[in-house]
C-alpha cells in the first residue's frame, strides 16, 4: 500500500496538472508515491487520469516504465491498469510494457486484443513483445500449455499477414521463445528479409531459442558490418552461452559502436570462464566513462556462471561443453480503444 501522506501529496500535485494549460511541464514528484496502490488508492488515481494533459500521463507512465525496471521493489501496476484504456496510443504502449514482468495469464486475451485491433502500429508491436513472456512461461510450464499454443498461432498469423514490418518483427522476437515446429522456417525467413531490421529480430529471437543450430549463423553476423546486426548476434551468443563466440566478442570490445560494445560486455558475462572474465577485467581497469557499471556488473555475472562448475554450455558445433571455466489482474473494461 502507497503511503497515504505521500499518496496525497502526489494527488495533490497531479489536480493541479489537471487544471494547466496542455503545453506546460508535468508534474514531477517521487515516483515511489504511487508505488503499489490499495484498491481506494487506484480508484482515486483512475478518476483523476481522464483529466490529465496527454503530456502529463506520457510522462508519468514513461518515467514509471524505465524506474520499474530499474528498482524491482516499486510497483507500479495498478496505474499501467488505468492506462491500458488511455485514448493515447504512447501512453497504451508504457502501459504494456509495465507489465513485462507480470505473469498473470488474464492479460492474455487483452494483449491478443491489441495486438490485432488496436489502431495504433506501436501499441500492436508493444503487445506483440509482451506476449512473449508468455510464450516463454507456457514452455516452462509456469502456465498451461494451452495459453502458448493460442499465442502462438496467433503470432504467426501476424507474421504471414500484411501487419506493418514492426509489429511482425516483434511477433518473430516472441517466437523464439516457443518450440513449435513452425518456428525454424519463420527465423530462417526473417533471417533472409530484406530489411535490417528483421533480421536483427531473427537473431533476437534465436538467441532466446537455446538451439544451437544457430551457432554459425550468428557467428558469422558476430562480424556483420552492420552494428544493429553485430549488436544482436553478440546478445544472441551470450544468450546461447556460446563460448566459441568469446574470442570475437573481446574483439567487439574495441568495436566504434556503442551498442556493440554493450552487446558483447553483456554476452561475455553471460557466457564466463577465463578468457572472458580476462577481458573483462582489462576492459573494466581501461573504462573511465559510464561502460564501468556495465563492465563490472558482467564481471559478477561471469563469475556467477564459473561458480555454476560443470554445468553445459553450448559450443558451435550444438554439443554440450564442461565446466569452464502481483497482485492478480483484475477484469478490464473493454469500453476503451484497447
Amino acid at each position: 500500500m502507497a503511503e497515504r501522506k505521500l499518496f496525497h501529496s502526489a494527488m495533490v500535485l497531479l489536480r493541479g496538472a489537471a487544471g494547466k494549460p496542455a503545453d506546460e511541464p508535468p508534474a514531477h514528484f517521487p515516483l515511489h508515491w504511487l508505488s503499489d496502490l490499495d484498491s481506494e488508492q487506484a480508484a482515486n488515481m483512475a478518476h483523476l487520469w481522464g483529466g490529465l494533459p496527454a503530456e502529463s500521463r506520457r510522462d508519468l507512465m514513461g518515467r514509471m516504465e524505465e524506474e520499474a525496471r530499474e528498482n524491482f521493489e516499486l510497483d507500479f501496476l495498478a496505474v499501467a491498469r488505468i492506462a491500458l484504456n488511455d485514448p493515447d496510443p504512447e501512453v497504451r504502449v508504457h502501459a504494456i510494457r509495465a507489465f513485462w514482468e507480470c505473469g498473470d495469464t488474464r492479460l492474455v486475451d487483452r494483449f491478443l486484443k491489441f495486438l490485432e485491433q488496436d489502431s495504433d502500429p506501436a501499441v500492436r508491436a508493444a503487445a506483440a513483445s509482451a506476449l512473449g513472456t508468455f510464450v516463454e512461461r507456457a514452455e516452462l510450464e509456469e502456465i498451461p500449455a494451452e495459453f502458448g499454443r493460442r499465442i502462438v498461432d496467433r503470432l504467426i498469423a501476424v507474421i504471414r499477414g500484411t501487419d506493418e514490418l514492426d509489429v511482425r518483427r516483434r511477433a518473430v522476437e516472441s517466437l523464439g521463445y516457443s518450440s513449435d515446429p513452425q518456428v525454424p522456417a519463420i527465423l530462417e525467413t526473417a533471417n533472409a528479409h530484406a530489411e535490417e531490421r528483421m533480421r536483427a529480430g531473427a537473431l533476437l529471437a534465436m538467441g532466446r531459442s537455446a538451439d544451437a543450430a544457430w551457432s554459425s549463423l550468428i557467428l558469422e553476423e558476430l562480424r556483420s558490418s552492420s552494428p544493429a546486426l553485430r549488436a544482436e548476434a553478440a546478445r544472441a551468443a551470450g544468450a546461447l552461452g556460446l563460448r566459441n563466440a568469446v574470442p570475437s566478442l573481446i574483439e567487439l570490445l574495441e568495436d566504434v559502436d556503442d551498442g556493440v560494445r554493450a552487446g558483447a560486455i553483456e554476452a561475455l558475462g553471460e557466457i564466463g570462464g577465463g578468457p572472458a572474465r580476462e577481458a573483462l577485467e582489462k576492459a573494466l581497469q581501461q573504462s573511465t566513462g559510464g561502460e564501468w557499471d556495465r563492465i563490472d556488473t558482467a564481471l559478477e555475472n561471469a563469475e556467477f556462471q564459473d561458480s555454476l562448475g560443470d554445468l553445459p554450455m553450448l559450443n558451435l558445433e550444438g554439443e554440450e561443453e564442461g565446466d569452464e571455466e502481483e497482485d492478480a489482474f483484475p477484469d478490464a473494461d473493454d469500453d476503451g480503444e484497447a
